[in-house]
């Protein structure tokens, strides 16, 4: 699998919200259309969050993307689950090219492949030790994205 940039459109049509944000980064479609497929799917008005069984029911039913669980921290107390920059330390051997994480950190979704790096913040592709990346944010969960 491949990463994008993150497509937003100009005004007030494109959503600032990372789960959106997410799916456009693993489909390289714009998040005003992400955004309708998590309302469609989840019925809902509008989307300002997103939860991990809409996101993984949208990426795989609209988009043909599957999330397999790779490590849950969620059960650790706090201070147990790795800190972003611990977890990209851990796994340097295990993150190869091809392969696509998505993270959940700081109830944020960040996709990671390789040594690349992208999120709803940041927006468009950058290093995993770029500025811009809160490595200091607990890991909760992590999935791998692969093609159906």
């Amino acid at each position: 699998m491949k990463i994008y940039n993150i497509k937003r459109e100009r005004g007030r049509a494109s959503n600032r919200f990372c789960g959106p944000a997410a799916i456009s980064a693993l489909t390289n479609k714009d998040t005003a259309e992400t955004a309708r497929s998590l309302r469609d799917r989840g019925g809902l008005r509008q989307i300002t969050g997103t939860s991990e069984r809409l996101l993984k029911e949208t990426l795989y039913y609209d988009y043909g993307i599957n999330l397999i669980n790779i490590s849950d921290y969620s059960k650790n107390c706090m201070n147990r689950r790795p800190t972003l920059a611990r977890w990209l330390k851990q796994t340097i051997k295990f993150r190869t090219k091809g392969r696509v994480f998505v993270i959940i950190a700081g109830n944020h979704y960040q996709i990671i492949s390789g040594r690349r790096y992208v999120c709803g913040m940041v927006g468009e592709i950058c290093s995993i030790r770029d500025k811009k990346v809160r490595r200091r944010a607990r890991v909760e969960k992590v999935y791998e994205a692969r093609s159906v």
